[in-house]
């Protein structure tokens, strides 16, 4: 090879400035950029797509040298800017590999419904349809569905040989069904609280529409009672609120039937009717051991608390006044709210 030629290839250092080397041609820094899928474009380039380009036609690549190849006044003469971009694309790619890794973080902590419809496959007609919990923490979702499907469905999440509902619907040798007519209704679903009410028809001696209200903190799988959201102070004071409640509609349908016997104009079957609701009512307690058993539906600033009917399920049709229900204003209460009560109704 002869030396003069080789040594006229090499560029002159020092007829050029250093930060020049440092550059990719611009026709290389487009091919870069496409490989890297970024949303640039490069316009006045031409593109790998229209087809290869002969080797003696493209620009030669100078060969840069690596930073700790220069010299360190040269080097620190430089500024950040003036590196290549391939000494800075580390620094880059992991700042991107993390934002990305929290928004995939953020995206797992999402918790959503997915409702489970299943037929029972002996009596097609039947149709089960209830919450499953996902996303978001697996321990969480694991105990609050638990929690669900043990209470609802009398089995063990994760033990079912074919169905979550094999143990309460009919079967060929149980024609009646221990849970029918099975749906659900999410009250309130937010980054706190998971709130669903389960309705369905529950048969054993006899068959009876019920509704029942779950509350889970999202953070634990907690299930939330409604003694537990309130002070010690506040449980007395919603206790006597709720008793009170009750009381006056009860003594106020006590009037309305007394006066109803009092007008003389009932035919019999009626009077008695009429007789039997009032003693029904008259015998009617309103007196309670604490809270954690009352059903409460969270709602948007508020509490709906439904408890007590008096009626047992063979004299309910003479119960009008069925489940009472009282709301109260969470922000009118806010001082006899728990820790908890206040993180998670009023955040």
């Amino acid at each position: 090879m002869n030396e003069r030629w080789f040594k006229s290839s090499l560029p002159n250092l020092s007829e050029q400035p250093l930060y020049s080397l440092l550059e990719p041609p611009p026709s290389d820094a487009c091919h870069d950029q496409d490989a890297l899928q970024t949303q640039h474009s490069c316009s006045n380039q031409p593109s790998r797509a229209s087809g290869p380009s002969h080797p003696w036609t493209r620009p030669r690549r100078q060969r840069v040298p690596h930073p700790i190849q220069i010299h360190r006044s040269t080097r620190a003469d430089l500024s950040k800017a003036d590196f290549h971009w391939s000494h800075r694309f580390p620094i880059i790619g992991l700042v991107s590999l993390f934002a990305v890794t929290l928004v995939l973080s953020s995206c797992a902590r999402q918790f959503y419904i997915d409702p489970r419809i299943e037929k029972n496959p002996h009596h097609r007609s039947d149709v089960y349809i209830f919450p499953i919990l996902k996303g978001g923490d697996r321990k969480v979702t694991n105990k609050i569905n638990s929690r669900l499907i043990e209470d609802q469905l009398y089995l063990e999440y994760g033990r079912e040989k074919n169905s979550i509902f094999e143990n309460v619907w009919k079967t060929p040798e149980k024609f009646m069904y221990n849970v029918g007519e099975l749906r659900y209704d999410i009250e309130l679903f937010n980054d706190a609280l998971y709130s669903a009410s389960i309705s369905g028809e529950w048969c054993s001696a006899y068959c009876e529409h019920y509704d029942m209200t779950y509350t889970f903190d999202l953070e634990s799988g907690d299930l939330l009672h409604l003694d537990t959201l309130f002070t010690p102070q506040g449980q007395q004071e919603l206790f006597a609120a709720l008793v009170e409640f009750k009381s006056d509609a009860i003594d106020s349908k006590i009037a309305e039937l007394d006066s109803i016997l009092d007008s003389n104009s009932l035919k019999p079957e009626d009077e008695q009717y009429y007789a039997e609701a009032l003693d029904l009512y008259l015998n009617c307690t309103s007196e309670y051991d604490h809270l954690k058993t009352f059903r409460f539906v969270p709602l948007d600033g508020q509490l709906k608390i439904i408890y007590g009917r008096c009626s047992l399920h063979y004299n309910r049709h003479i119960d009008d006044l069925w489940y009472f229900e009282k709301t109260i204003d969470l922000e009118k209460w806010g001082d006899r709210l728990s820790k908890i009560g206040l993180k998670k109704f009023r955040n």
